[in-house]
């Protein structure tokens, strides 16, 4: 999945075989949470999903990706902070019989 084609309000699953890391923080006061993480093969997590809030031009940087867009996420009933890269490691839950296709 590429970060610019996910939608406000989407649920997205992490992939399976994905390690998260939590422990990061990042905003002015470095209180907001970052969700980032990696491949990890031999592994098989069954992490919960999140719903992709959008992205905002924030007036401060994510000292890691060096930018001020702001990708939000809801994960664990906390508002984090998506590391632009992670965005590869999700997929897509959808409803319906179409299960996201269109037509």
């Amino acid at each position: 999945m590429r970060i610019d084609r996910m939608k406000e309000g989407y649920l997205y699953r992490i992939k399976p075989n994905i390690w998260i890391e939590t422990d990061g923080r990042t905003g002015p006061d470095r209180t907001l949470p970052v969700l980032r993480g990696w491949r990890n093969p031999p592994s098989k997590n069954d992490w919960e999903p999140f719903i992709y809030l959008g992205h905002k031009q924030e007036n401060w940087s994510y000292h890691y990706q060096h930018t001020n867009r702001i990708h939000y996420v809801m994960w664990r009933g906390t508002v984090w902070v998506m590391d632009n890269q992670f965005a590869k490691h999700i997929i897509p839950v959808w409803d319906g019989e179409d299960n996201g296709q269109q037509g």
